[in-house]
Parts: structure tokens; C-alpha cells; sequence
């Protein structure tokens, strides 16, 4: 296997797993969720299904639109988000409640959610630049960014998106907490601090090999 494509599927993978973690800290910390997780975890008040399976059924949902605008943007990394994401998340809040028990402390869930959206972003930043199929959430502000030849910016078109995710979870009954407001303002500008930062590591990762 060249070299290069090792390093971006380890990008991949684990950024995959980032996220899947991620959004159990935010969960955990409930103290609302990002916009992504609001709106499945809106879709599972509605349907009474768990979070895992609604995920994934977005996902197809959006998976299928970005097929039809810019299909370079889906590829296995798109595959394993859709499939792991959401169980990954059901997974580790399973096992940190049957263990710990729900977390009480304010400042505890205050830890958990800021950490869970770092996490977020550098997971989802470490999808896009390795370049091997993003979430298909990920890759709508990426088809803006496209679509507009240089006059939508990455960054506005994502805090767009989450507030409109926002929204529709909220519509749905999903939980929205500070932390929902927080990171729809800033996840756009700190996926975007973390993407830039994040390639240049992987060129001069595949320079080095």
C-alpha cells in the first residue's frame, strides 16, 4: 500500500473515532449538543429510535444529496462515518453511565462539553484533510465553499448549516443548551483553525516517508 495512503487513512480512522467520542462527551455533559447531534438526537425524540440509527440515517439522507452536487466529496471516509459515528457515541456514553453514572457536577459537564467540541473539530478537520470521503455533514459547507468560487467562506457556510440543524432538532425536541448556541457559533472558525493546521501536518508527514 503507498505510503501516503497509509498516512491519510490513519487520519481517517481516527479522526472517525475522535468524533464517535466526541459526541458522547457532549451528551454526557448535556448540557446541549452540537448541531449535528441535536438534530439526530431531535429525529430520536420524535421516532423513539436510538441515537445511532437516526445518525445514520441522515447521513444517508445527506449522503445521497452530495452524490448529485460534488461527489468527489464522498468516499470511504463517508462509508465509516456513517456507519461507526453514531455507535461509537451510543457505545462509550453506555459504558461511562453504567460505570460512573450520569455526571452531576457542573463543572464536570462544563470539562466534558468544551472538550468534546475540541475533539469535534479536529476529528472532523482530520476527515476533510485527508481527502478520502468526509461526513456528508461535514461536506455541505464544503459544496457551499465550491459552489461560490471563493465568495462563501468555509467557516460561515458551517455556522449557517448548524444553526439551521439547530433549528430543525430543536423543532423536533431535541434538548438546546448554552453549549448548542456555543458551538454553532464556533465550531465554523475552529474546524477551519484546526483543518489549515492539521494538512500542513499531513504534508510534511508524507514528505518525511
Amino acid at each position: 500500500m503507498n505510503k501516503n495512503l497509509t498516512i491519510r487513512l490513519i487520519y481517517t480512522v481516527l479522526g472517525i473515532i475522535l468524533i464517535g467520542f466526541a459526541v458522547g462527551f457532549v451528551r454526557i455533559a448535556a448540557l446541549g449538543t452540537d448541531p449535528f447531534t441535536t438534530i439526530n438526537l431531535g429525529f430520536t425524540a420524535a421516532t423513539g429510535y436510538r441515537y445511532g440509527l437516526t445518525s445514520m440515517f441522515t447521513n444517508i439522507v445527506a449522503t445521497i444529496f452530495i452524490l448529485f452536487v460534488d461527489r468527489r466529496l464522498i468516499g470511504l471516509g463517508s462509508l465509516l462515518n456513517l456507519l461507526l459515528v453514531g455507535n461509537i457515541s451510543d457505545i462509550f456514553v453506555n459504558i461511562f453511565t453504567d460505570t460512573f453514572g450520569p455526571a452531576e457536577s457542573l463543572w464536570l459537564k462544563a470539562m466534558f462539553a468544551a472538550l468534546g467540541m475540541v475533539i469535534l473539530a479536529i476529528g472532523a478537520a482530520m476527515n476533510i484533510v485527508a481527502n478520502l470521503g468526509v461526513s456528508p455533514y461535514d461536506a455541505l459547507p464544503l459544496v457551499a465553499e465550491t459552489l461560490g468560487k471563493g465568495k462563501i467562506r468555509f467557516q460561515y457556510a458551517r455556522v449557517v448549516l448548524d444553526f439551521t440543524a439547530v433549528g430543525i432538532g430543536f423543532l423536533l425536541g431535541a434538548q438546546v443548551g448554552v453549549m448548542t448556541l456555543v458551538t454553532a457559533f464556533l465550531m465554523g472558525p475552529l474546524l477551519q483553525f484546526f483543518r489549515v493546521r492539521l494538512f500542513t501536518l499531513l504534508q510534511n508527514l508524507e514528505r518525511a516517508i
